[in-house]
């Protein structure tokens, strides 16, 4: 049974997760950002959690109970500890985290915690003082503001980057760097949002090359200490629509001409199996992207129309979920699909607005995909609108600053199809 020691240290573990991101408040945390940290976990400690344990875990989905060990070990080492055990001595010995290459001391069968032993108050008490020292050391470290003893000016340092390919994937960048007045050897390159996506470079040496492995919208990032110093876009993109399935750690690329059928656009089920990728009990994601192809287009006036079908039910995909995602500068729209009883699992993401299916009414976007199912989405007035099957029925404000629409990609869980797609400017 959990107690409030217990809830106190999960907050803790939660405090230096988000501080190892940089990713802002999590209470403003996206679908999207879960599901980025559900694979930016999944890399680091080779341990899979779904968005939804961890949305319990922030909160964002009511849950009474403490989540299960392997879920708090796992998270712990994330937090840079060797287990969830050691994470939590070292919150209860009110100190500073025990780093993942340690081992946690532990005390004599016949001794008491010193927490315990030179006071009578209850141990959460003086957990909840000694990780409100940790949490103002670890907050002067990842604020990322200057610090005034090191006095990090952006402006001594360069960043630029040029890809090898125009178009296309994977595709190497070349990074440019002047890092020289670093006052420390904490000198790194990072691809994009993604802190798993961070590589420490020289800072006496001025070239870094990295590789893209899927096309999109990325801001790459040189980070001295924890100091964003330099940042600039960076556009993947694809020749055409590409196929292609999520994959740890290298996708799988497949040829335009071998997903197209006719007017329909997407891979078999015959032909995923030849690339001798399991479709049970880890059922993947298949993507169809187009990125960098759409002129010049902006949220506040554009208008998606694509009819869509999933076409594999079996085992773990019973859901058949199904997401269409409008690439923007910065973000995105996506648009969850489903079988109707699944829609408790969706999340609607409209730019800077998220909708959680677990506390709003998402039903509208579960379907029968036994038909095809025509989707068609509109940015104008000020309003986002999206009809299902020729019906209004979601309607949302945009963002008063429009954004550049940068691609536009596909992505179903098992497989499925697309045909009749079109996306331009309101008129």
């Amino acid at each position: 049974m959990h107690n409030k020691t217990d809830i106190a240290c999960l907050a803790e573990c939660r405090r230096q997760i988000e501080a190892r991101l940089g990713w802002g408040d999590s209470v403003l945390w996206t679908s999207r950002d879960f599901e980025r940290l559900s694979e930016t976990i999944s890399e680091a400690t080779q341990i899979h959690l779904s968005t939804t344990t961890l949305k319990r875990v922030w909160g964002k989905v009511k849950y009474d109970s403490l989540p299960a060990v392997t879920t708090l070990d796992t998270l712990a080492q994330f937090a840079g500890h060797e287990s969830w055990r050691a994470l939590r001595q070292g919150v209860l010995s009110a100190t500073a985290p025990v780093p993942a290459t340690g081992s946690p001391l532990q005390p004599a069968a016949n001794e008491k915690p010193t927490v315990e032993k030179h006071s009578h108050r209850p141990a959460w008490i003086w957990a909840a003082v000694g990780m409100v020292i940790v949490i103002g050391i670890l907050g002067l470290y990842f604020t990322g503001k200057k610090s005034p003893s090191y006095g990090i000016n952006p402006a001594q340092y360069r960043f630029a980057s040029k890809k090898v390919l125009t178009e296309g994937v994977p595709n190497s960048v070349i990074f440019d760097y002047d890092a020289t007045a670093a006052p420390f050897d904490s000198v790194y390159i990072q691809q994009s949002w993604d802190p798993a996506r961070r590589t420490k470079v020289a800072k006496d040496q001025h070239q870094h090359t990295s590789v893209y492995y899927y096309p999109g919208f990325f801001q790459a990032k040189l980070i001295i200490g924890s100091e964003v110093v330099k940042q600039h876009d960076l556009l993947i993109r694809t020749n055409g629509w590409l196929p292609v399935i999520e994959q740890t750690p290298l996708p799988v690329y497949f040829e335009t001409k071998e997903a197209e059928s006719g007017k329909e656009f997407g891979l078999s089920i015959e032909k995923i199996r030849d690339k001798g990728i399991s479709l049970q009990p880890q059922v993947p994601w298949v993507r169809y992207a187009n990125v960098g192809n759409w002129g010049d287009l902006r949220t506040d006036s554009f208008r998606l129309q694509a009819t869509v079908k999933n076409d594999y039910r079996e085992g773990a995909a019973i859901c058949q979920h199904t997401e269409i995602r409008i690439l923007c500068k910065g973000s995105a729209i996506i648009i969850p699909l489903c079988d109707k009883g699944c829609v408790s699992e969706l999340d609607l993401l409209v730019l800077d607005k998220y909708f959680p299916g677990k506390e709003k009414d998402l039903s509208f976007l579960g379907v029968d995909f036994h038909n095809w199912v025509n989707v068609v989405c509109t940015g104008s007035g000020g309003q986002f609108r999206l009809f299902l099957d020729n019906r209004l029925v979601f309607q949302s404000p945009l963002p008063a600053n429009p954004v550049a629409i940068e691609g536009l990609d596909f992505r179903f869980q098992g497989t499925g199809r697309t045909k009749d797609v079109s996306l331009g400017n309101g008129t």
